[in-house]
């Protein structure tokens, strides 16, 4: 009953008497039945730039390389019994994420100013496309997971020769 009086509750925003504030959207979108909040917010088309996965291979190709270097050091150190290689796997793994993120960086960047440059003539602005999504988001898995493989590489490789 509390919840659904504070979601018709109006708090006047400065210059518009009488009109309801973004706090309120935000907390009926958060708290109250979902169709209801839905049902105020206009529907927007979220236009995203086209770009095709034949673009994006050197990335693609450098998340392989993230992928294969801690896979192989884990082998090459397993048949070895030591643990040298796997560990150091995790830096490069990182590091490669790191030049992902800034390459996706540079491009967010590049679509930050077009965008400026769009909003000023009057045109819709563009959002970043699935494929560049899809990347970033490897990006972020691959460095988490390369820097856990650096700190503690050594110690998963003793567990598994003992």
């Amino acid at each position: 009953m509390t919840l659904s009086l504070c979601c018709y509750l109006t708090w006047p925003v400065q210059g518009l008497p009488n009109k309801q504030s973004p706090i309120y959207s935000a907390f009926c979108s958060l708290y109250a039945n979902k169709e209801v909040a839905m049902a105020e917010l206009p529907e927007k088309k979220i236009f995203r730039t086209k770009v095709k996965w034949q673009t994006l291979i050197p990335e693609i190709l450098l998340i392989l390389v993230a992928i294969a270097f801690p896979i192989i050091s884990f082998i090459i150190d397993i048949n070895h019994h030591r643990a040298d290689w796997f560990a150091r796997s995790g830096a490069v793994s990182a590091i490669i994420g790191i030049v992902l993120a800034s390459r996706s960086i540079k491009k967010h960047n590049q679509k930050f100013f077009s965008n400026i440059e769009l909003n000023e003539l009057g045109k819709e602005m563009l959002h970043t496309s699935i494929p560049q999504l899809k990347i970033d988001k490897w990006t972020l898995v691959l460095s988490v997971i390369g820097t856990l493989i650096w700190a503690y590489g050594d110690k998963v490789i003793e567990l598994f020769l003992k």
